[in-house]
């Protein structure tokens, strides 16, 4: 009797024991009801046949199906795309998990939109697969409450006051109570087990804390984001001590303390491995129903990313907005230098080198150099790449990228090479040359959609002091040229003005980053070289660069005497549409006796040349010009001054001119720039020419 009366005893102790876990699982069960049931994101959960068990209130809502609709169907009913469908079921079998996955399903109204998905594994204390739970997300919306979380709650309550009603039969067989014990313990277990899994499976940090920021539970998501190395180990932290800012933890308390619900606040934690990332807060007040003590319950997104992207796109931004505005000022300022420097020069010419005013002079031209450079320096970006400079045959390096930059530029574009015998070495990474060269080649095929020609030269120029008082990042010496030409589009000279900035591009959408001249400019400029540009819309681009020439040493440049300059008395016709480079070339040509006509077009070429008494000597034309190109104004004037001379003048090279078939290779040709005493030169040696 004793021990009947004991072990009755034992089992009443080991049954309150039982109502215990009981009451504890209640509470475990309200606290993951109340975060499930009230979240912002669609959750539902299926077997393992795709069979749907719970569809929280949010799912309803954004799906509009209720339960006893959906409870019928299976999830792979929803998805719009078998194929999208098929690829994610696999991401799942290999992973176990899916995270921010974009698929297409379709509402009950038959809108297909756009969702991201989560999908976690559910499985059992044996390690078996007993269905999945996922989170979707309407990429349009912010998602609220979750709702699908009944079935278990109801399946677990009549569990427990099942196995609650066999245990008050206390007067049955001890055995008998004694097995139903053990089930019980084993079943609350499971079911404790099960919901742990779910609470954990879910790809979304979640959490719940006092007001003053102890932590109370957490999930294991929320565990990796913010990088411990276990739960426990954040359970032992205090919420406010990971905030970067703590007044932003001040600043959701106030509006939690007077609304009792805060929703995508942006925010900055500090990880346990001191790193900083951005988080998307919701959280909720929730109190106690028999304590009234008040809880924060919430999720988080890392959205870290999101911000980074966001903050390059400001940074592309404002660099933008700073290189049109270097470049508007560029352009403006330099029509002003233009005239500045060209009548210094002109006057510096024509006064005596004791004359007093030459001081004054060279101080103008000086100014003007440097306010050149500084409108340079308004459009060019630092560039910092790591170089590994050697000697480099330019020649052998545009013979070895032949047949790479033909199949770069495909078979309807010509690619000529015209190649000095006698070419010296310059100094520079080979690496970056080819990236120059395939950067041009490039651009210059993606404004020849119909085919064309592109043309690369090499060349050894002198860079002399009358150049580089022009451009004062030069040095005076021997050069490298390396010159690459197209017949494509050409550039006006707005355009012009923009291309070496970054992010410039005048390409569509999605189809250029505006970053390949940048860059050319960049590597030209860390290799101590030089680079120019001459464009006409209709009629192509020349890119010229000059390397310093490494195979020779620089040699000091002597002022040429005006007394050893060539005089003539003949008279020349100008024909140039820009108007202070035309007044430049003939206030030079009158310096130097010459008789002197202008002309903007060929129209008013013809004019002259039709009402003049006087015969024209030589006429000085530009290739390329509105209206009339200079060759078709020397073809019709033939007949009206036949013993007239002609020399061509152009910012393009003359192969380039010849390829384009805009010039024979016989005429006499004027490359730009040029000094005052080139042009001279040159215009004396055309006129002295035997026929």
């Amino acid at each position: 009797m004793k021990d009947a009366e004991k072990s009755k005893e034992q089992l009443l102790k080991e049954l309150k024991e039982l109502r215990n876990k009981v009451a504890r699982l209640e509470m475990i069960k309200d606290c993951l009801e109340n975060v499930l049931e009230n979240s912002p994101d669609a959750i539902g959960i299926v077997d393992r046949r795709g069979r749907l068990l719970k569809w929280n209130k949010f799912a309803e809502k954004l799906f509009g199906y209720s339960f006893n609709e959906i409870k019928k169907k299976k999830v792979f009913e929803f998805y719009e795309d078998p194929q999208e469908l098929s690829n994610m079921l696999k991401l799942l079998r290999n992973n176990e998990v899916v995270k921010e996955y974009e698929i297409k399903m379709r509402k009950k109204n038959g809108q297909v939109i756009v969702f991201n998905i989560s999908i976690g594994l559910l499985k059992d204390s044996n390690n078996q697969l007993i269905g999945s739970v996922g989170v979707a997300r309407d990429m349009t919306e912010k998602k609220e409450a979750e709702e699908e979380l009944r079935k278990y709650r109801q399946q677990l309550e009549e569990m427990v006051e099942k196995r609650t009603s066999q245990l008050s039969q206390a007067n049955a067989k001890l055995q008998k109570e004694i097995t139903e014990r053990k089930s019980a313990d084993e079943a609350l277990k499971s079911s404790e087990e099960r919901y742990r899994s779910l609470f954990d499976g879910i790809p979304v940090g979640l959490y719940r804390t006092t007001p003053d920021g102890k932590i109370v539970d957490i999930n294991l998501a929320l565990v990796q984001m913010l990088g411990y190395p276990d739960r426990q180990s954040l359970l032992a932290v205090n919420v406010t001590e990971s905030y970067v800012h703590p007044e932003d933890r001040d600043k959701k308390k106030a509006v939690l303390e007077g609304e009792g619900i805060i929703r995508d606040f942006e925010i900055e934690l500090r990880r346990y491995d001191g790193k900083k990332i951005w988080v998307r807060d919701s959280v909720r007040v929730v109190r106690e129903a028999d304590s009234g003590a008040a809880y924060y319950e919430g999720s988080m997104e890392e959205i870290t990313e999101k911000k980074q992207l966001e903050s390059q796109y400001r940074q592309a931004q404002k660099m933008e907005a700073v290189g049109r505005l270097a470049g508007g000022v560029a352009h403006d300022f330099n029509n002003l230098l233009t005239a500045i420097t060209g009548y210094g020069e002109i006057t510096l010419m024509e006064l005596r080198r004791d004359d007093p005013l030459r001081l004054n002079v060279e101080e103008i031209l000086r100014a003007a150099d440097s306010a050149t450079s500084l409108t340079q320096q308004l459009l060019a970006f630092s560039r910092k790449q790591i170089l590994q400079p050697r000697g480099v045959n330019l020649n052998e390096t545009l013979t070895d990228m032949q047949g790479m930059l033909q199949r770069l530029i495909g078979e309807d574009i010509e690619l000529i090479l015209g190649l000095e015998p006698e070419l010296g070495t310059v100094t520079a990474d080979p690496n970056q040359i080819e990236q120059i060269v395939m950067n041009l080649a490039v651009n210059a095929r993606d404004v020849m959609p119909q085919g064309g020609k592109i043309i690369l030269e090499t060349g050894n120029v002198f860079l002399d002091e009358a150049y580089t008082q022009r451009h004062l990042e030069v040095s005076p010496g021997p050069y490298v040229m390396l010159a690459v030409s197209d017949n494509g589009l050409g550039m006006d000279e707005e355009t012009q003005n923009h291309i070496f900035e970054p992010f410039f591009t005048t390409k569509e959408l999605g189809k250029g980053t505006g970053l390949g001249l940048a860059t050319v400019y960049g590597i030209v400029k860390q290799s101590g070289g030089h680079i120019w540009v001459y464009s006409e819309p209709g009629h192509g681009t020349t890119f010229k660069f000059y390397l310093p020439r490494a195979d020779a040493a620089v040699e000091a440049v002597k002022a040429e005497k005006l007394a050893e300059l060539p005089y003539g008395e003949e008279t020349i016709l100008v024909v140039e549409d820009e108007d202070a480079l035309r007044a430049l070339i003939c206030r030079a040509l009158k310096k130097f006796g010459y008789k002197t006509l202008e002309a903007r077009h060929g129209g008013e070429a013809l004019l002259i040349c039709e009402e003049g008494p006087d015969p024209i000597h030589l006429m000085l034309v530009d290739v390329v010009l509105p209206q009339m190109s200079g060759p078709k104004i020397a073809a019709r004037m033939a007949h009206l001054q036949p013993e007239m001379k002609v020399l061509f003048m152009s910012g393009y090279t003359e192969d380039a001119m010849v390829h384009h078939g805009l010039l024979d290779q016989s005429v006499p040709f004027l490359q730009k720039p040029f000094k005052p005493v080139t042009m001279v030169r040159k215009v004396r040696e055309v006129l002295d020419a035997q026929e």
